[in-house]
């Protein structure tokens, strides 16, 4: 309806496959897409990455780095993951979810590297394009924090960013049932009309 060509990706998924293998896989099919441009009608100066919670996550580290192989023109994030060491030290240091993802459950001040290197808050480059975060208000999986912090760090590195607030917890799954949570479909439509003009 929205006029869009769209792909949907497969990535290799943690534990058995750890970071950086899911952003790898990313980067892949944003070069097969550009190679197969002509073949699908897409404009490869008008790219855009959309991905929900692990997917915002990887949208966002690769969006956030934007190699030239790879680039793209704007990132949506759905309540992504944004910086690993804020995100473990909310939980004391002891996560599960770093554990599956990084292979280190254990928020140390000797081990901060892996936590630095999977968080695209500390890959924000000056390729970094326009993103746009769509985040519950009352996510308990990932904090709300995640997406401003992300947004602020964007914007002190001179990259537009947008946050679109959702009366919701983690995961559109708890936001289709109530259709007044739906706004946020609207504005990431017109968010990317606005981007990729």
């Amino acid at each position: 309806k929205a006029n869009f060509v769209w792909f949907s990706i497969n990535y290799r998924l943690s534990p058995k496959h750890r970071f950086p293998a899911a952003t790898d896989d990313v980067e892949t099919a944003i070069r097969w897409v550009r190679r197969n441009a002509q073949r699908y009608k897409v404009d490869v100066d008008r790219i855009a990455l959309i991905g929900e919670s692990a997917g915002g996550h990887l949208v966002s580290h690769v969006g956030a780095r934007n190699l030239p192989t790879a680039r793209v023109a704007a990132v949506v994030s759905f309540y992504g993951i944004h910086d690993f060491v804020s995100f473990a030290a909310n939980y004391n240091g002891d996560s599960p979810v770093t554990e599956r993802f990084l292979g280190e459950r254990y928020l140390t001040a000797r081990n901060t590297e892996p936590f630095v290197a999977a968080s695209p808050i500390a890959q924000i480059s000056h390729a970094a394009p326009p993103f746009l975060m769509i985040h519950g208000k009352k996510d308990v999986g990932v904090p709300f924090a995640q997406s401003v912090e992300m947004c602020a760090a964007l914007r002190q590195a001179s990259k537009p960013c947008e946050i679109v607030e959702v009366d919701g917890g983690h995961g559109m799954d708890h936001w289709e049932p109530d259709p007044k949570l739906h706004a946020y479909k609207t504005k990431m439509i017109d968010w990317l009309r606005k981007t990729l003009q």
